[in-house]
């Protein structure tokens, strides 16, 4: 219906209707469906008007950044600066993902896993650190054993892990965090 039907509906009065007495009754209910299709079309102008202004505002955005807006490396990646810190400056290639991680076998943890779960469900395993001073301030994983054994976890060379040099996960662990915090040392809780 058109603003002009329910306009029509709502200015309907007794003397509308040959059977004044039947329709008074009706009348209340016209003129509530009236003034909410007005209210409706209202509301659908001004989303209207909300959707055009976004659209140029988004559209100067692009003409005066070329499309380059945001922070980091990705467009609008501020969620990935608040979570990672300047990690997230990284170059792309270096975090493609916070997907989980799964590895039933020995595994070497790369710089790519940072953030991400790394876990592993069957079998007895051993994952290895990167050389912390390979990896930025502030980077870290997540593990998970879930394979009915220990996972065995070690770092590289003279690194530490809780100050050992070699850290055993039980099975059925909850998610534990493995971050740099120094070079040469990482901390698992």
């Amino acid at each position: 219906m058109s603003n002009a039907d329910w306009a029509l509906l709502q200015a309907l009065t007794d003397q509308s209707f040959a059977n004044g007495a039947f329709r008074q009754n009706l009348r209340p209910a016209f003129n509530a469906v009236g003034a909410t299709g007005l209210d409706a079309a209202a509301y659908a102008e001004l989303a209207l008007a909300y959707a055009n202004a976004a659209a140029a505002s988004y559209a100067l955005a692009l003409a005066l950044t070329g499309g380059g807006q945001g922070i980091g490396t990705t467009m609008l990646s501020l969620p990935r600066v608040v979570e990672h810190g300047s990690a997230a400056f990284a170059e792309i290639e270096a975090i493609r993902g916070l997907f989980p991680n799964p590895q039933n076998a020995s595994y070497q943890i790369v710089l790519q896993d940072f953030g991400k779960l790394v876990f592993c469900t069957s079998g007895t395993n051993t994952y290895t650190f990167p050389s912390a001073v390979d990896l930025p301030d502030g980077w870290f994983c997540r593990l998970r054993n879930r394979s009915g054994v220990n996972l065995t976890l070690n770092p590289t060379g003279a690194d530490t892990l809780n100050g050992s040099a070699s850290l055993a996960i039980a099975t059925g662990s909850a998610i534990l965090t493995a971050v740099r915090t120094a070079a040469g040392t990482f901390e698992v809780a």
